[in-house]
């Protein structure tokens, strides 16, 4: 008998392509999330860790997303909030082709990662893990903030 298996790894090629993506957060040793400063625009920065395989550490990377609930102090004042919506957790399995995990961004890397989030403009929504409630997951409307190392 001959057994025929075909993987479907995505490449970045494949999320140049989408004009939405969406980016799942879960909180660990190379993922961090944490309030902002300016609290009344409800800010919530996702950093992003690697392992540095030169030392035995962890490497804070050059980018994160950044969710605020309100865009700006006059939003604020008129309680018009940043996009988010509730949805079903089938829109993981549905739409798994425009997802990236915390592997697919170690596994690019750095430079292509900047290119693909901040030369292409995409539509970004993160999908905080600690968020999902019964069937529902929140997915926020976030900006994609990178500081190249000189």
């Amino acid at each position: 008998m001959l057994f025929c298996l075909t993987l479907n790894s995505q490449n970045i090629i494949d999320f140049e392509t989408q004009n939405t993506l969406f980016v799942v957060f879960e909180e660990n040793e190379f993922a961090k999330k944490q309030n902002g400063i300016v609290v009344v625009l409800g800010s919530v920065y996702y950093t992003f860790y690697q392992n540095d395989k030169s030392k035995a550490s962890k490497k804070l990377l050059p980018y994160w997303f950044s969710y605020d609930k309100y865009e700006n102090l006059e939003d604020a004042k008129k309680d018009e909030e940043t996009i988010s919506y509730r949805v079903h957790k089938s829109l993981l399995r549905k739409n798994k082709d425009i997802i990236i995990s915390q592997k697919d961004l170690n596994r690019f890397g750095e430079s292509k990662i900047a290119r693909l989030f901040e030369l292409n403009k995409k539509h970004i929504f993160i999908i905080d893990k600690s968020e999902i409630k019964n069937d529902e997951i929140l997915i926020k409307k976030v900006k994609f903030l990178y500081t190249p190392y000189e």
